[in-house]
């Protein structure tokens, strides 16, 4: 019997509905799992803030063979859902200096994260991590890639500053910089 006999007749059919009862099912558990979850972090951490900062950034890998440094704004939203752990949202603008006579890229991310600290209550030291996606445009050439940042840095009363090291992934190549962000929290 061929794969393609196997799903013809009554017996697709079966299977074709017994699979959306049982993905309907699963659907409606993690939605009640997303509500229960955010319900609790909601009554356990209130605490959130904005912050916007300042970035300079230095490339390596296929970066560094076009483009001298980095400069930036960025905007982050964060919030505790326990003492020690926050999740985070993170988008901003990056303009590339380009190298030997080459224009400027300029790089839009747009990535999300958990926070980590180490003392807990939003301040002192941390360590975070961001997935997301970096959109790129400059020399007559644009596109979208997926990015990886792990990041450490210490988190004042309303200063934040951090060190991280972005990677940015495609198919047909690999590149990352490391920047500094120094940012002021509006709200807390």
């Amino acid at each position: 019997m061929s794969l393609l006999s196997a799903f013809s007749g009554n017996s697709f059919y079966y299977f074709n509905d017994l699979h959306i009862r049982v993905m309907n099912r699963i659907c409606l558990f993690a939605i009640l799992l997303v509500f229960a979850s955010s319900s609790f972090a909601y009554a356990q951490a209130k605490a959130r803030e904005v912050s916007g900062g300042v970035e300079l950034g230095f490339p390596n890998d296929a970066l560094e063979d076009a483009v001298v440094f980095a400069v930036g704004l960025s905007a982050r939203y964060e919030k505790g859902f326990s003492r020690k752990t926050s999740w985070l949202s993170e988008a901003g603008v990056i303009l590339f200096t380009g190298k030997n006579g080459g224009g400027p890229i300029i790089s839009v991310p747009v990535q999300g994260g958990i926070k980590y600290y180490f003392k807990g209550g939003m301040k002192g030291f941390y360590g975070m991590a961001e997935l997301g996606i970096h959109s790129f445009s400059g020399d007559g050439a644009s596109g979208t890639n997926f990015s990886f940042a792990p990041a450490v840095g210490y988190h004042f009363n309303k200063v934040d500053i951090g060190l991280k090291y972005q990677t940015i992934s495609s198919s047909w190549i690999s590149a990352s910089y490391a920047t500094c962000r120094v940012a002021y929290i509006f709200s807390k």
